[in-house]
């Protein structure tokens, strides 16, 4: 493997955005070129996800099992701790033009007796139906964790995902009438969410699947197995952000900010280039002044 800095980096959310109906090439471009703020992907607020997580440690550090509310929905093993992030479970993927670092943040990543892994990601709230684009949105981002755990050196990985879950949390109206800050008693936290999972194995096992009623996005090859259909978003995504000229939009936000940058470009320029001239010339100023005093 290149020990070389990567050409680019892709997280497992980026890779899952390609399947979204309203996935813009243009708007995914100037993201990883001049990156503006980005489109907040679906995602737990940041106190209810801290309890959560904090509520499996303390449960296992005190107890040595899940917590009541995870051991409901039939999660059993030991979780993996410290908590894998992105800064060490990632894959360096040999492109021809070069590596790419393929990276995530599972949740929780779970080791089972037989040394496999069940992957689980929190989310907020249900798609309205089944085999949506969102679900399959979803199922992506878990099916990289996956890839990433069977190929990172990260002890006890690399393993093999046997099981994918997707965890859907609501708040309860009853039974408190506090703040998230009053909820930090993990072993009552069960009492305060409505938690409901959805099995997401059958991605695992047919990763087609995640590409059913995508009209946008198609693969030169056939996919048979999670390798294929992982490499075949990240030639995808090196497609669109290694082309050397920005590609069609399909969003009018898209095309105002290129315009925008465009106009700014040679002006943001001729103030960096002065700027530099200014720190050369300050710096030749105070050299000057130090070999007098000598």
């Amino acid at each position: 493997m290149s020990l070389s800095k990567p050409i680019l980096t892709l997280s497992a959310r980026e890779l899952s955005a390609l399947l979204s109906p309203y996935f813009c090439p243009l708007s995914f471009w100037i993201q990883k070129h001049l990156k503006p703020p980005s489109e907040p992907f679906p995602a737990l607020p940041s106190d209810v996800d801290r309890l959560l997580k904090k509520s499996v440690e303390e449960s296992w550090k005190k107890h040595r099992r899940l917590p009541l509310w995870l051991e409901s929905l039939g999660i059993e093993g030991e979780p993996i701790f410290p908590r894998p992030t992105w800064r060490n479970f990632f894959v360096l993927y040999p492109h021809k033009k070069g590596s790419i670092r393929i990276h995530g943040e599972p949740d929780e990543v779970i080791l089972l007796d037989n040394g496999e892994l069940h992957i689980i990601d929190y989310k907020l709230s249900a798609p309205k139906q089944a085999n949506s684009d969102t679900e399959r949105m979803y199922a992506v981002q878990l099916l990289v964790y996956a890839y990433i755990a069977a190929k990172v050196t990260l002890s006890p990985l690399p393993a093999k995902a046997r099981n994918l879950s997707l965890i859907y949390l609501t708040l309860k109206a009853e039974g408190h009438a506090g703040t998230l800050g009053d909820l930090d008693d993990p072993e009552h936290l069960w009492l305060h969410f409505h938690a409901q999972r959805q099995p997401m194995d059958e991605y695992l096992h047919y990763p087609s699947k995640a590409l059913e009623d995508t009209t946008h996005l198609s693969c030169q090859r056939k996919i048979e197995s999670l390798s294929d259909l992982i490499e075949c978003l990240i030639e995808r995504a090196v497609d669109i952000v290694l082309s050397p000229t920005p590609p069609a939009s399909q969003s009018d936000w898209a095309d105002f900010y290129v315009r925008v940058v465009g106009a700014l470009a040679p002006h943001i320029e001729h103030l960096k280039e002065s700027l530099s001239q200014k720190k050369t010339r300050s710096q030749k100023q105070a050299t000057s002044e130090v070999q007098r005093e000598r």
